[in-house]
């Protein structure tokens, strides 16, 4: 189920129990005033029945003719002596604090004038002339009693009003609710459609996957007696089963797995599923069948074992003929690395001798040759420098592709001093000024070392252009996480030290900063800057070898800046 789903279904309760609570509170404030509005009822009742009972008693009199009239004295006697009930029913319900202090001097009014109620009446009082003060505190109840029902019809009406309110509310409660309802109802089963359509195209996208995938792919779910495992039932099975097994996968869903290989049993297959269904691990196999061999890796999925298997028998074929090959190609670079060692120093002997005898015919005749033939002579024997020298270079780029095995801790600082050395008269003959920062010691090839510092060092010297101000700056720094994350051939488990060049010669073009270090690329003339083109292909296979980086920054006629990372420790202990 989706998110959105979970978070649909948490508001739609979250409004149902707000909607519940304020149908619930309207609910009871209904039952609440409609007791109030029976209870204004049972008021007004309660002093319309106090009045007449009074005015029965103000008409009943002991002197009345009973011979004439004694049903109705009774009656009046019996409404007569309801009075006093009738007060202690209107106290029981009057709520009202203004009809409640009105009806306790109604009580008060009517218990002082008892007596004379129920021993006199009204046409009695008027012929024997009583005061009219008697009349007076009548009329003064019938008053109280008038102006009570009066108000109590007021807080009846307030009541009917608080009341018919409420219904209002609670009537659009119901409707509220029961849109909301309809609106959750209609919003639900949308949601059961698109996630019933989602699920269709999931369905049909998974299986789309599954059956392009040249693996076969088989799920089965477990067939148990009493807890113990019996079978396994075909529940799915991909395309792929078809070209690896010639059988039909529609055709194998819902079968067993030992109706359709019996054997499973006995060559130990059937045990496998077994002990992954059981401790939901995963295990590898290899088995053959007369469509080859199969890697077959089965792991638990819900009740069950799904199993995926792929026909490696080419790729073994492949391996085996991989294994040749590389015997092959070691056994012909062995040969090709003799011939390059045997032919630099053949090829040497004869350059010796053509450096010695030039020099000697040079020497020899040089006041019998003309200007013409002394620099054919000269340029011969230059040549043969050159290709002396092109020759020890190749021959040490070629040793580079099989290193010494051999590393240790080097102090760079002493590396740097060491090659400074052997550039002395140089530095001094072009006024170059040296800057060296405090270098790190890494494990490293010493030998090794050595030429990465020699041939960087001398290239910026070479192209120092003879500056008034030239300049060779070193130094280096750790890189952080950070700087680490830039290069990917980086193993962020080691430490790692950038070592930087600069100097201020004539510089190159950043667009050819590729370029330098591949083998015989020359960015300048070779009778300007003369060199055989293999130094900085040099330093790049070293810094490979070391598993570090080296790139380079330029700008003409502004200087470079080579920039060499190498570990602190080899990863790799043995190279």
């Amino acid at each position: 189920m989706k998110k959105s789903t979970y978070i649909l279904f948490a508001v739609a309760l979250v409004i149902f129990i707000v909607a519940l609570y304020f149908y619930r509170k309207s609910f009871k404030e209904i039952i609440y005033y409609t007791d109030l509005l029976n209870n204004s009822h049972e008021v007004i009742n309660g002093y319309e029945k106090l009045s007449n009972d009074l005015k029965a008693a103000q008409i009943l009199s002991s002197e009345m003719d009973a011979s004439r009239v004694r049903g109705l004295a009774d009656i009046y006697k019996k409404n007569a002596g309801n009075i006093a009930g009738d007060l202690a029913h209107l106290n029981e319900n009057v709520m009202d604090p203004l009809n409640k202090k009105r009806l306790d001097t109604l009580t008060g009014k009517i218990n002082r004038e008892a007596t004379w109620l129920f021993s006199s009446n009204i046409h009695d009082t008027l012929l024997l002339g009583t005061p009219e003060k008697r009349l007076s505190e009548l009329y003064g109840i019938q008053n109280l009693i008038d102006s009570s029902i009066a108000r109590a019809n007021v807080v009846m009406d307030g009541r009917k009003e608080k009341l018919e309110s409420t219904l209002s509310w609670n009537n659009f409660f119901i409707l509220a609710f029961r849109v909301f309802t309809l609106v959750i109802l209609l919003v639900t089963i949308t949601l059961v459609v698109l996630h019933s359509r989602q699920k269709e195209k999931s369905r049909a996208f998974l299986d789309s996957v599954l059956n392009s995938s040249q693996n076969g792919i088989i799920s089965y779910e477990v067939i148990r007696t009493k807890g113990l495992i019996q079978d396994f039932r075909i529940v799915y099975a991909n395309e792929a089963i078809r070209q690896n097994t010639d059988l039909d996968p529609s055709q194998i869903i819902g079968k067993t797995i030992l109706e359709l290989a019996p054997e499973v049993k006995s060559n130990g297959v059937f045990t496998k599923f077994c002990h992954v269904a059981e401790t939901g691990g995963k295990l590898r196999y290899e088995v053959t069948t007369n469509k080859g061999t199969f890697d077959v890796l089965l792991a638990k999925f819900m009740d069950g074992v799904t199993a995926s298997f792929f026909n490696i028998t080419e790729l073994r074929n492949s391996g085996e003929e991989l294994k040749k090959k590389i015997v092959e190609l070691e056994q012909s670079n062995y040969e090709l690395e003799q011939y390059a060692y045997v032919a630099s120093h053949d090829l040497q002997e004869p350059l010796r001798k053509i450096r010695i005898f030039g020099g000697l015919i040079r020497d020899r005749t040089e006041r019998h040759l003309d200007q013409a033939n002394q620099s054919y002579l000269q340029r011969l024997i230059e040549a043969a420098e050159r290709m002396t020298n092109l020759i020890n270079e190749l021959l040490k780029f070629s040793r580079l592709f099989k290193p010494e095995r051999q590393t240790k801790s080097i102090n760079l600082n002493d590396v740097l001093q060491n090659i400074l050395k052997d550039f002395d008269l140089m530095i001094q003959e072009k006024k170059i000024r040296i800057s060296a920062g405090q270098l790190p010691s890494i494990e490293a090839n010493p030998l090794h070392m050595n030429q990465l510092f020699y041939n960087i060092i001398h290239n910026a010297l070479k192209f120092s252009d003879s500056k008034e101000d030239a300049m060779i700056e070193v130094s280096a720094q750790e890189l952080s996480r950070a700087d680490l994350k830039k290069h990917e051939s980086l193993d962020n488990r080691f430490r790692y030290y950038e070592i930087v060049f600069k100097d201020n010669g004539i510089g190159f073009n950043q667009e050819f900063a590729t370029q330098i270090f591949e083998i015989f690329k020359r960015l300048n003339e070779q009778h300007i800057y003369q060199g055989s083109g293999i130094g900085l292909a040099l330093c790049r296979k070293i810094t490979l070898n070391h598993h570090g980086v080296i790139w380079a920054e330029g700008k003409e006629q502004q200087g470079a800046s080579f920039h060499v990372i190498l570990p602190a420790e080899q990863p790799n202990t043995t190279t």
